[in-house]
């Protein structure tokens, strides 16, 4: 084999290995933001819960959601 046949194959295999690990990287930066979108939309939903409870407390006259089952007599 020539030597620039073999310095050729050479940068082959090493711009395939850093595409495969460019892949790798790329693979795990979407996993982390995939992560990162679950996080903020729990947050989202946690405040939109406490935000929807707030507003039912102050409709219900500044009583507690369970306090107006509890006072409610069951039939």
């Amino acid at each position: 084999m020539l030597p620039s046949a073999r310095c050729s194959t050479s940068l082959h295999v090493a711009f395939e290995t850093f595409d495969r690990s460019a892949t790798s990287v790329n693979v795990a930066s979407r996993g982390v933001a995939s992560l990162l979108a679950l996080g903020g939309y729990l947050l989202l939903a946690a405040a939109w819960e406490a935000f929807v409870v707030d507003l039912w407390t102050a409709l219900a006259g500044g009583r507690s959601i369970r306090r107006r089952l509890e006072e409610t007599p069951s039939g």
